[in-house]
């Protein structure tokens, strides 16, 4: 719909092997022609770990992001890594950086949040199996043995969340909170100021 509307010479798009726009950009350049596209992304699947170049599951990330343009990594590896498989396709590093004076704006002006115990941790992300959160849930009860006063808030959504529901078990809502998603950096920034 983006494309349809828009009709933009170029794109940048999260170069994601389980998303459908990864295959329906390589479509519509193969067939159609345009729009151009640039895949960004880590360049490999960091979930495997190690080098990617010795790993025998990594060629297929070069093998997809060839069809692309050219590529944006988030990191030098990344960047290594694709330049010395994209046939001399530009390869740029466009690192993930937020404007960080937003943030030390919202956490200057954020209404204080009461302690709840100590220490006082929380995360901010998409929860997604990749990230492992139940994993983060299940390591948070072994805190609670040593700090039985400790509090965790996840701030996040994603396809995760029922099973993080299950693993914190009677903890939720007691030392295990979940806000949902949050965008804004002023509803983010009293957690963050709260936390240890």
């Amino acid at each position: 719909r983006i494309i349809s509307e828009l009709k933009p010479d170029a794109i940048i798009a999260e170069g994601t092997l389980r998303m459908s726009s990864t295959w329906e950009l390589i479509a519509r350049r193969k067939l159609l022609g345009r729009p151009r596209f640039y895949f960004w992304g880590i360049g490999y699947n960091a979930s495997k770990g190690g080098n990617p170049e010795q790993s025998k599951t990594q060629w297929i990330y070069p093998a997809v992001y060839r069809q692309a343009d050219g590529c944006l990594a988030y990191g030098r590896d990344g960047k290594q890594f694709l330049e010395s498989h994209l046939g001399g396709k530009p390869v740029f590093l466009a690192q993930n950086s937020i404007d960080m004076d937003a943030i030390r704006q919202a956490r200057d002006s954020a209404p204080p949040l009461p302690k709840r115990g100590f220490p006082e941790l929380v995360s901010v992300s998409r929860i997604t199996p990749m990230k492992e959160y139940v994993k983060l849930v299940d390591a948070f009860h072994l805190v609670l043995k040593s700090f039985p006063n400790a509090q965790l808030t996840i701030i996040g959504d994603g396809p995760e969340l029922d099973r993080i529901r299950q693993a914190a078990g009677e903890e939720l809502d007691r030392h295990i909170h979940l806000t949902g998603a949050l965008y804004d950096e002023a509803q983010i920034a009293p957690y963050m100021n709260r936390a240890d």
